[in-house]
């Protein structure tokens, strides 16, 4: 039996806005945040996933580095996308949102939660699904520098954490 390749595409400006609409039809697309703001290709219920992790800020919206503009499009996206939204909690504002399984992927994984980044909760809701027999071949790590910033010096060893357990099990 053949495995699921799955598509972590993150919203790097270098790679990542040109290869999430490459992706082939049978390569599931996990996208996050604002990636809709560059994402072409259509998003199918079934293969295709939304992650919006970030809590709301004071003012009710997410936080999107747009402006009150930017988060109107943003929160308008999130209410009428058609895929599973997986954010810390269910919205009830948001029809297709889901809570993340936190404590069971640690638990399944026995792992520390060992979360800085939302690429850390992609790639380990996809080891999850593996151990639970929901087979992944193959992950791909699109438009995810972790080169520069907070993201190099908070972010980049967490997801180096969930790449090595990614290995260790095979995928």
């Amino acid at each position: 039996m053949s495995g699921r390749t799955i598509a972590l595409c993150g919203m790097d400006w270098t790679s990542g806005r040109d290869l999430m609409n490459e992706l082939p039809e049978d390569v599931e697309g996990w996208f996050l945040n604002e990636d809709h703001l560059f994402l072409k290709r259509p998003l199918v219920m079934g293969r295709d996933r939304w992650f919006q992790l970030h809590e709301r800020v004071a003012e009710g919206h997410f936080d999107t580095s747009r402006g009150e503009r930017g988060a109107k499009q943003h929160e308008e996206f999130l209410h009428f996308c058609p895929v599973p939204i997986y954010m810390i909690r269910k919205d009830p504002t948001i029809p297709n949102s889901i809570a993340y399984p936190l404590d069971e992927v640690v638990k399944v994984l026995d792992s520390a939660p060992y979360f800085n980044s939302a690429m850390d909760y992609m790639l380990a809701l996809a080891l999850y699904e593996h151990k639970l027999g929901q087979v992944v071949d193959e992950i791909r790590v699109n438009g995810i520098s972790l080169a520069f910033g907070i993201e190099q010096l908070q972010q980049k060893q967490s997801f180096e954490h969930w790449l090595g357990m990614a290995k260790g099990m095979g995928v």
